[in-house]
């Protein structure tokens, strides 16, 4: 049996209610993976002090390998978790904007706001993390680290 008009506008004024209430708990995430990217920049760090203090040439290589190699794999699997968010945030915000009326459309645009900033902090990230290689820095990773922290675009969104 298939729903009525009826039943489907309330299934839709429902998802655009749990979409408004749902939105800081995506930025929560959001910023939960943006903090375990600052400690795995922290843990970079760590590696690339020790490949830089080791003495050989194999010991270098293996330090690449065993640490830096998935310390840049985690990274990348923290960008996509942030991009996710980043894009069920807008797939709520477009819900919720579907089925808004009257005050509650503030709320939807602070939804898009806060969808749009999480997106562009992940752009910026994810130039950051694409400017870092094995051969990289510390001092370098360093200044990375600090422009993650810096969230220029994440600390504006409610």
């Amino acid at each position: 049996q298939n729903p009525t008009e009826a039943e489907l506008q309330a299934m839709d004024l429902e998802k655009a209610q749990e979409a408004r209430r749902l939105a800081p708990d995506f930025l929560k995430d959001f910023r939960r993976a943006d903090a375990r990217g600052v400690q795995l920049l922290d843990d970079f760090m760590v590696a690339l002090r020790r490949r830089d203090a080791a003495k050989t040439t194999d010991e270098r290589y293996q330090i690449a390998a065993e640490d830096l190699e998935p310390i840049f794999e985690i990274l990348r699997e923290v960008l996509q978790e942030c991009k996710q968010a980043a894009s069920d945030l807008h797939q709520k915000a477009r819900d919720a904007a579907l089925h808004s009326s009257g005050p509650e459309e503030v709320d939807v645009l602070e939804l898009f706001q806060a969808a749009d900033r999480a997106e562009q902090d992940v752009q910026l990230k994810t130039q950051l993390v694409d400017s870092l290689s094995l051969a990289s820095k510390v001092e370098h990773v360093t200044a990375v680290q600090v422009m993650w922290m810096c969230k220029p675009y994440l600390n504006q969104a409610s």
